[in-house]
């Protein structure tokens, strides 16, 4: 289970990729993440309205499998609407 400092990290490696990606059009933002059963969720929202973040499904997936390839399993980007 990956310790609150280890959390961290990862949320802001997700950050960090994600502003890679707003280069690309993609503006997507982390808004939360929770640890649950050993998995980190990372809740992931648009961050201009008009953009819906599951059409982004894609990246957030290749964010995963980099993370996978890096060593950090168990971590799910998950795709939210503003309220």
């Amino acid at each position: 289970m990956p310790t609150t400092t280890q959390q961290s990290d990862i949320v802001e490696r997700v950050k960090s990729r994600l502003a890679e990606a707003e280069a690309d059009g993609v503006h997507l933002k982390v808004t939360g993440y929770k640890l649950d059963d050993e998995w980190l969720y990372i809740v992931v929202e648009p961050a201009q309205a008009g953009v819906r973040a599951s059409d982004h499904a894609e990246l957030m997936s290749r964010i995963e499998r980099e993370l996978r390839k890096d060593g950090i399993d168990q971590v799910l980007l998950v795709p939210a609407l503003r309220d």
